[in-house]
């Protein structure tokens, strides 16, 4: 049920879409104007020479099948090649690791202004929940940006130490049973992804709305963890599956038709929903009665 109403809510909503889908655009054109800004100057010179060497891979080849080399000729060519990436690599090894640092750090920025977001967003949701008031978004945003600033940071390291783990986890799930299962491995560990994107989910629902309730940011995060020995855990588990199931679906089957363009729609759809599902779970764990659309009231 909380997928349920929180799906009526966010569609009572469709402004805060438009919104998140906004300020999702802007994000990751800051993003994209500092990564390139940085990156391109600084691998460059990397990217030439390995240019260089898939273009003789690619001239050995050309030569073997139009007949002016031999297979040996093509062969040897090609073992060259491969001998100098390393050496290429090796070169530029500093550079390398001072683009994976810029990497880390962009994405480190994005959760954080996504943190930042989530908030306000919260925020306004609760206010129409609470009592059908539809408030602006930017006055949300900064009326907490002091709350913000300790709560993006933290919820930044957190989300990516936790993303990592769950990626870490289905890759080494893959690559252990694909000889065994072949394709079915890689639908199980889709299905552990949900399970454990749920799972973290659920451990965190009560942060945001324990915040807005006045909590301090640790506290808050504190009394979140310790909900999983809560009787609602289950619910909010399950409206989370329900939640990252349809998005995949919507993803898997949607992307190529659309050419990509789905994911403008579903992406701030999710984020909308995700943050609408901690307040309706947060809210039934209270006994609270909320807004479900202009008209119904449920609790």
């Amino acid at each position: 049920m909380n997928f349920k109403f929180s799906v009526s809510i966010v569609l009572s909503r469709p402004a805060l879409i438009f919104k998140a889908m906004l300020y999702g655009a802007v994000v990751f054109a800051v993003l994209v104007a500092i990564g390139s800004g940085i990156l391109i100057p600084t691998l460059r010179p990397l990217y030439a020479e390995l240019s260089a060497v898939f273009s003789s891979i690619e001239q050995g080849f050309y030569d073997f099948t139009s007949g002016s080399a031999t297979l040996d000729k093509m062969l040897l060519g090609f073992r060259e090649a491969l001998f100098d990436m390393p050496a290429i690599i090796g070169r530029h090894g500093g550079k390398l690791i001072a683009s994976y640092f810029v990497v880390v750090a962009l994405i480190f920025i994005s959760g954080f202004l996504k943190g930042t977001f989530d908030l306000a967003l919260a925020s306004n949701i609760d206010d129409y929940m609470s009592s059908k008031m539809k408030s602006g978004f930017s006055s949300k945003y900064f009326s907490h940006i002091a709350v913000s600033l300790r709560y993006a940071p933290l919820r930044a390291a957190i989300d990516a130490v936790a993303y990592a783990l769950i990626f870490l986890i289905m890759y080494c799930f893959v690559r252990y049973t694909v000889g065994f299962f072949g394709f079915f491995s890689i639908t199980v560990a889709a299905v552990l992804g949900i399970a454990l994107l749920s799972f973290k989910f659920a451990v965190f629902s009560e942060w945001l709305p324990r915040i807005l309730k006045g909590e301090k940011v640790v506290s808050s995060l504190k009394s979140s963890v310790m909900s999983i020995k809560s009787p609602g855990f289950g619910k909010k588990f399950f409206g989370a599956a329900c939640h990252y199931t349809v998005f995949v679906i919507c993803i898997f089957a949607f992307t190529v038709p659309t050419f990509g363009f789905i994911l403008i729609a579903v992406l701030p759809l999710g984020v909308c929903l995700l943050r609408t599902m901690e307040l309706v779970g947060f809210y039934g764990s209270e006994g609270r009665k909320f807004y479900i659309d202009d008209y119904n009231i449920c609790g």
